[in-house]
Parts: structure tokens; C-alpha cells; sequence
């Protein structure tokens, strides 16, 4: 879906509503937000629960350091598949990627982008970890 819309853009398309109930769809359309147009929504829902979503204000709120991020961190946090991982709910999980400095945003930024993954992206994963579990116990933590 997202590879044709790519080509859509690139064939000059001006706007685009890419429909899919699925939340991996969502996630790579945020992340290939720049190659798309800039008038492209996610369509959710059928019949009268139809509902179009821009792209362009969620791309905005999260940042591009956030949206680099999404792709690793939905696949780390086990995809649409489940709604917690180990015990923790998606919320969770989200509000503590909100808290995460830049080298945590590159770590899962940087998931799947090689078949190795480097020390300091294991470190980075593992502070993300104890942050999710034990909050405000971790060296570089900072808490309100």
C-alpha cells in the first residue's frame, strides 16, 4: 500500500487516502510521510464509521525523531499482535518511548536496519526496559 502511494506521489498525485484498519499501516505511512504527499490521510472504519485521518498534523505533533522511531518500536513492543508486552499495555509502552532522549529514539530508529544490532542499541533497548518497568530507578533517569 505504502509503495504504491509512494508511486502515486511521484506520478504527481496531490492527495491520497490510503484505507486499512491496521495499525502497521498507520505506523508506515507516518514513517514514509515525507515521500508521500502532503495531502494524505489514513481512511479507518467502513460505511457510516468511516473516518479520515491526516497525515500531515500527526507527522507534525510527533516530530520526525519520533516517527524514525515508530517502525522499531512497534515491532519491539510486539506489533498489533498483542495489547501488552509482558504485562505492560500499549499506553505504557508509549508514554515511556514520550520520555526517551534522542540515542533511545535512534535505538529503535535503528532496529532492522541491519541483521547485527550494536551494543549501545542493546543498552538503549534495555534503559527503554527498566524505564518501562521500574521508572525513575535508572541512572540517567530524570523524574518529576
Amino acid at each position: 500500500m505504502i509503495l504504491h502511494a509512494i508511486d502515486a506521489t511521484e506520478r504527481g498525485a496531490t492527495s491520497l487516502c490510503i484505507q486499512s484498519p491496521d495499525t502497521d499501516v498507520l505506523v508506515l505511512a507516518l514513517w514514509k510521510y515525507t515521500s508521500l504527499c502532503e495531502e494524505t490521510s489514513l481512511v479507518f472504519g467502513t460505511g457510516a464509521n468511516c473516518r479520515s485521518v491526516p497525515l500531515r498534523p500527526l507527522y507534525n505533533a510527533l516530530g520526525p525523531h519520533v516517527v524514525a522511531a515508530l517502525p522499531g518500536f512497534h515491532s519491539f513492543t510486539s506489533c498489533d499482535q498483542t495489547g501488552t508486552i509482558c504485562g505492560k499495555s500499549k499506553i505504557s509502552c508509549w508514554n515511556t518511548l514520550k520520555k526517551a532522549d534522542e540515542q533511545g529514539l535512534e535505538a529503535f530508529g535503528s532496529l532492522g536496519s541491519s541483521a547485527q544490532v550494536t551494543a549501545d542499541v542493546t543498552e538503549q533497548l534495555e534503559l527503554y526496559m527498566c524505564q518501562l518497568y521500574m521508572p525513575c530507578t535508572c541512572a540517567s533517569c530524570t523524574c518529576p
